[in-house]
């Protein structure tokens, strides 16, 4: 015997979905807040790290990384300045 489908069933029905779909959206964990464990490996590394006090600040880092990028470029400078410079007409000949 087939089903007679009842306006007020599939009002039911979608109220019922609708508190499912509530119940699973309360209990989802973001994907990004589980650590794999060798990310967690990587924590406890860094953490013992910092309080043998091996690590440095980001701020200090940044000022480091930027003096050896300046002493890099003016090394690079250096090197071309070795070389004779050639005008454009010369540069084809």
């Amino acid at each position: 015997m087939a089903e007679i489908i009842n306006i007020e069933n599939v009002y039911r029905e979608i109220l019922a979905l609708r508190k499912e779909v509530q119940t699973i959206k309360n209990h989802m964990v973001e994907i990004d807040v589980i650590m794999t464990p060798e990310e967690e490996t990587q924590l406890e590394e860094t953490l013992e790290l910092h309080k043998k006090g091996k690590t440095k600040r980001f701020e200090d880092l940044k000022k480091e990384i930027a003096v050896f990028d300046i002493d890099k470029r003016e090394r690079e400078l250096k090197i071309l300045n070795r070389f004779p410079k050639m005008s454009s007409e010369r540069a084809y000949d």
